[in-house]
């Protein structure tokens, strides 16, 4: 019988474990995830932090002030990542594709099964990774595995259930935000302000948008909501020197369009934005 120990993983009894491994012949199979740069995983974090402008600039245009009561009474903090600061329980029992069998996570795609396997280290300094599975992110076709590091801060693996692929973030250091139809992921970084809308829709990740500041002191953001239908444009607050500056990002045919009330502040604060190449 499988029973499970203080962090909600499932084990089972070594009697079992023979007869479990011939139930799903496949998964043994399966290339095994051991890290955020394992392959197929792909970091978009650490390409957010490589990325440079092009020379398709998107301007900042000013909209009504009244525009901004709508963004700020707007909020959906449902598409946010919560971030993964402590190790909760897998959600194993709502996910009839996906299996723990000791220390590897095994997850079915319709493109194939993915393991994810925890692993430690304690010699020198000592390291570490363990896997756990979140569940599916609002309703779209991507499912979230946490990934806590002995040392480094936790992030989250995003599985697109269609074409198996693998996206990995930092959302334990800055907010990342998934659109209703789970084909867009947003993440801003602070500090070194950074922003990065990416496609998830076709099999290759393409990056939409890129924003950058050249602000000395820390910026947050807050991801305010995504407009309708789903995906067609995103509100975000931007924080610094006790003021909130709202700005909306908007698409259109072939670009985006960004508006806000207080471009003038956001020049200042030097937010530049493009489209990569």
């Amino acid at each position: 019988m499988l029973f499970t120990n203080s962090l909600g993983f499932i084990k089972m009894k070594p009697t079992l474990l023979l007869t479990t491994i011939l139930y799903i012949p496949t998964l043994t199979t399966a290339s095994v995830i051991t890290n955020f740069d394992t392959p197929p995983v792909i970091d978009l974090s650490s390409q957010l932090q490589k990325m440079r402008h092009s020379s398709r600039s998107i301007p900042i245009q000013a909209f009504p002030p009244k525009s901004d009561t709508r963004i700020f009474h707007k909020s959906d903090s449902k598409l946010t990542l919560d971030p993964p600061f402590e190790l909760p329980t897998e959600a194993l029992s709502v996910a009839p594709n996906v299996q723990r069998v000791g220390k590897t996570l095994f997850i079915k795609t319709s493109t194939g099964t993915l393991q994810f396997k925890n692993w430690r280290i304690i010699k020198g300094d000592g390291d570490s990774s363990t896997f756990v599975y979140r569940g599916i992110v609002a309703g779209s076709p991507l499912q979230r595995v946490d990934m806590y590091m002995g040392q480094d801060a936790p992030g989250s693996m995003l599985i697109n259930n269609i074409n198996g692929k693998v996206y990995f973030l930092h959302s334990g250091d800055h907010p990342v935000a998934v659109s209703p139809d789970g084909a867009f992921v947003l993440e801003v970084t602070t500090g070194d302000w950074r922003l990065q809308l990416v496609s998830l829709a076709s099999t290759k990740p393409k990056t939409e948008i890129f924003c950058t500041a050249n602000s000395e002191g820390s910026i947050e953001t807050e991801i305010h909501s995504w407009s309708q239908p789903p995906a067609n444009g995103f509100d975000l607050i931007i924080k610094t020197n006790q003021q909130n500056l709202p700005i909306r990002f908007t698409r259109t045919t072939n670009s985006w369009r960004i508006n806000s009330s207080q471009s003038v502040l956001l020049e200042k604060l030097g937010v530049r934005c493009s489209m990569p190449s």
